[in-house]
């Protein structure tokens, strides 16, 4: 003899058209990253790193983008080409896990132009390749960074190597994550 409830989900209904896309952000996320390791021409071997913070101003927007964009700043230090402070990072990008054509492998790439201390441009261009399906294989993925560093006009020799994070630098990564504009007086915009 108990009255029979409605519960407030049986009232919400689909709009034919699907449900409309946030006007506003939903927010974003910022973190640190720092990769050191060393790149090698024909010659030469170099010491090379970088510190960037990566900045997603919109989660949404993000994820519905297929290139899953975000932007890169920070510094590249390349021995021989930089100072030892490194050089600042101008206009640089971040794509995370980009679809590569195979269902079982996506990217993490990162194009870092910088300007050399003689005055020419660079670019330290890396990819992640995560595949596999072990944990194992996902740590090793994305602990690991195939680099190229080259000239983006005139004359310069490429380099190429790999760049590490090691568990120290995971660990701040992963401390360093914040949201950005979720809404929340106490958020710092991107």
């Amino acid at each position: 003899h108990a009255p029979r409830l409605a519960p407030p989900e049986d009232r919400v209904t689909i709009p034919a058209d699907g449900t409309p896309r946030l006007s506003t952000s939903a927010g974003g996320v910022r973190w640190h990253e720092k990769l050191q390791g060393t790149v090698r021409d024909s010659t030469t071997t170099r010491r090379a790193s970088f510190a960037v913070t990566i900045s997603v101003p919109d989660v949404s927007s993000f994820a519905a983008d297929p290139e899953h964009t975000g932007a890169a700043t920070g510094t590249v230090s390349v021995e021989g080409l930089t100072g030892p402070a490194g050089a600042p990072i101008e206009a640089g990008s971040f794509q995370l896990f980009v679809d590569e054509g195979d269902p079982r492998a996506r990217a993490m790439r990162y194009s870092l132009p910088f300007c050399a201390s003689d005055g020419r441009r660079w670019v330290l261009r890396g990819a992640k390749d995560v595949r596999g399906r072990r944990i194992i294989d996902f740590w090793r993925a994305t602990t690991s960074l195939e680099a190229r560093v080259e000239p983006t006009e005139g004359e310069g020799v490429a380099s190429a190597g790999r760049l590490q994070l090691g568990p120290t630098a995971v660990a701040r990564l992963l401390a360093s994550i914040r949201p950005v504009r979720g809404g929340r007086r106490s958020d710092p915009a991107v």
